[in-house]
């Protein structure tokens, strides 16, 4: 908001929005503003204005790093599973019982 309206009454009440930027250019230039927009009441006089700047690209964060994946499991996979990316990734579903192992074809073999 400009500050011509946020010290009350005894400023100029302006009609014109062109009168309103041209009187307080530098102050719009101070924020970076390019774009001013004004709101009128029933009577016409400008109320409010709002300067806008446009976004430029080294205004915008940019998007947080993501994690590099390994390719190795540490601690390494326990038995039944495979590690996949990364990440341990169970083998057979549902988990091999007492005197199984699960296989390369994720299926439980028994063990005898």
């Amino acid at each position: 908001m400009l500050d011509a309206y946020l010290l009350g009454p005894g400023q100029p009440q302006y009609t014109s929005p062109y009168a309103l930027a041209a009187d307080n250019h530098e102050q719009i230039c101070a924020v970076g503003g390019d774009t001013l927009v004004t709101e009128r009441n029933a009577l016409g006089v400008i109320v409010r204005g709002t300067v806008f700047r446009h976004a430029g690209m080294q205004d915008v964060m940019p998007p947080p790093a993501r994690p590099e994946r390994s390719e190795t499991c540490e601690p390494s996979c326990s038995q039944g599973f495979a590690c996949e990316g990364g990440t341990c990734i169970q083998q057979c579903v549902p988990a091999c019982g007492d005197g199984e192992t699960c296989g390369n074809d994720r299926l439980c073999h028994s063990n005898s």
